[in-house]
């Protein structure tokens, strides 16, 4: 197995390691497809990403594949969402995939009909 590929997902084969299950898929097609390695060794090359299999597994998954997840922050006053820029996720907190913005049917200084 190629070092490179080892140092680029040394937190899921550390996990690995430990006794955890992780899942394999590539990172170079829009389609992509996650499986589960029978034996880890087989899997090589550039496009080729490990991941962490656990509860977390498709905020991971959304994350590779370029979507913002975002964790709650709770106040006395209200409750925000902000993105999230690592892959450390927390029991104790709450996550979401970030919303895509809404459509309007018309652009922003555009007259509305009517």
């Amino acid at each position: 197995m190629n070092k490179q590929i080892i140092k680029a997902n040394k937190e899921a084969f550390d996990w690995w390691l430990d006794g955890g299950k992780i899942i394999v898929g590539t990172i170079r097609f829009a389609k992509r497809k996650w499986m589960k390695p029978t034996a880890v060794i087989m899997w090589e090359g550039e496009d080729i990403v490990y991941l962490i299999d656990d509860e977390f597994i498709e905020y991971r998954k959304a994350q590779t594949e370029g979507k913002t997840v975002q964790w709650k922050i709770t106040t006395e006053a209200d409750i925000k969402y902000q993105d999230k820029k690592n892959n450390l996720f927390l029991e104790i907190c709450t996550y979401r995939l970030k919303p895509d913005k809404p459509k309007h049917f018309w652009e922003p200084g555009q007259r509305v009909p009517g």
